[in-house]
């Protein structure tokens, strides 16, 4: 080897003193990964640092609307998901506004501290809310490593204050089912009490359907009334059953305004023909309906609770679909003399109408809730389960072993 070439490739002499050109190239090494080290710790610090803060922004938004929810749980006028993701809506997670991935009501039982969802009674409210993918925390120094965006997750739950792990006891008369000047039953006819917080049918022997009319009651040929009849007028019975007899109405009951409409804060639709497709879904919120119309084949949902104020005449042949199959989600107020057909459907009707001046003329369907109208005439089969719960005179009363009394007065407003 050319000794030379040796010198030139192992030391250059610089000042009298020696350097290795190798150990010049390792200290460029070491300087580049000390640099992406520290990078990568100043990355760690300020992103940890920026996960950390949103995560807590999103557990307080979390465990706040669940919180909120939790205390409307007993109302149901009040829709808990919408409730709660307003109150989500109203906090900021990583400078934006917190929406909910899920909301569930359930019950929570504290004895052995477990939460089954869609239990009822509802007494809690589990939500979560999350941020992923590109929704996700952005990442500043992260992206250097190909970390654009973190995902994040936090889950809120709380329990009603004032519930309970038993249900009022429904006991006596269920009342919710008037035809203020008359019955006609032409039809075969079947009421009886139903529970809706709990879909079920009371123990006939300790709570009992109502029937009520100040006016004539024409009862024909399978008519069973699983209960009593009030009525201050005349009967004519043929082959009906009334399971626990007629029984006189108290002077001065179904004495009934005629409810009007709010002067603010409804929406006006008018004459309502149908959906123009198959179906139509209205949200939460309170409607004014000159007329009303659902041909048959046709379905109109309530996405949410809804007030109905009609003004005109109704006729119901398709399906109505009542959110969460609660009769107090759907109110309807008859706020006419004009007549109401509903026609035959296999749909059950889950509603509380209010109609005290308008005659019902009531085809083969099953209706759950309560029915307050002028009249009643029954063509074909019905069934009427009167809901114990219901706002109009049944059992709806936080004392177990108490019932509703005789309807007399109804406040009707806003």
């Amino acid at each position: 080897m050319n000794p030379q070439s040796k010198n030139l490739g192992s030391l250059i002499r610089k000042g009298g003193a020696r350097v290795r050109l190798n150990e010049r190239g390792s200290m460029l090494i070491w300087t580049s990964m000390s640099a992406m080290a520290i990078i990568g710790m100043l990355s760690f610090a300020v992103d940890l640092g920026r996960i950390t803060v949103a995560k807590s922004e999103l557990q307080t938004a979390a465990d706040a609307s669940a919180r909120y929810a939790a205390q409307l749980i007993e109302d149901s006028d009040v829709n808990v998901t919408t409730a709660a993701q307003a109150a989500a809506a109203d906090n900021r997670a990583d400078g934006r506004a917190v929406t909910l991935s899920s909301v569930t009501r359930g019950r929570y039982d504290s004895s052995n501290r477990t939460f089954t969802p869609n239990a009822t009674p509802f007494n809690a409210v589990r939500v979560v809310a999350q941020r992923s993918g590109s929704d996700g925390v952005p990442m500043i120094f992260a992206r250097l490593f190909g970390i654009s965006h973190q995902s994040i997750k936090a889950r809120g739950f709380a329990v009603a204050g004032s519930a309970s792990n038993t249900l009022p006891t429904v006991t006596g008369a269920v009342g919710g089912f008037v035809g203020v000047d008359w019955f006609n039953i032409n039809g075969p006819l079947n009421v009886r009490a139903w529970d809706s917080a709990t879909n079920t049918y009371p123990n006939a022997s300790t709570a009992w359907a109502r029937g009520q009319t100040r006016g004539p009651a024409n009862l024909n040929s399978g008519v069973v009334l699983q209960g009593e009849l009030q009525t201050s007028g005349s009967v004519s019975m043929n082959s009906a059953t009334i399971t626990r007899g007629i029984t006189t109405l108290p002077s001065g009951s179904l004495n009934f305004n005629t409810p009007s409409v709010p002067g603010s804060g409804v929406t006006n639709l008018g004459n309502y023909n149908g959906p123009s497709g198959a179906s139509q879904t209205f949200p939460a919120g309170k409607y004014r309906f000159d007329t009303f119309q659902v041909p048959a084949g046709k379905t109109v949902t309530f996405s949410g609770p809804v007030e109905i104020y009609m003004t005109g005449s109704w006729n119901i042949n398709g399906a109505i679909q009542t959110f969460d199959n609660k009769p107090r989600n759907l109110k309807i107020f008859g706020a006419s003399g004009a007549g109401v057909d509903i026609g035959s459907h296999a749909s059950p009707i889950y509603a509380e109408i209010f109609a005290p001046a308008s005659p019902f003329n009531l085809n083969s369907r099953t209706f759950h809730g309560s029915l307050i109208a002028k009249g009643i005439n029954v063509n074909s089969t019905f069934n009427m389960n009167i809901d114990a719960r219901t706002s109009y005179g049944g059992f709806d009363t936080p004392t177990s072993g108490a019932q509703g009394g005789i309807m007399t007065v109804l406040p009707v407003g806003p």
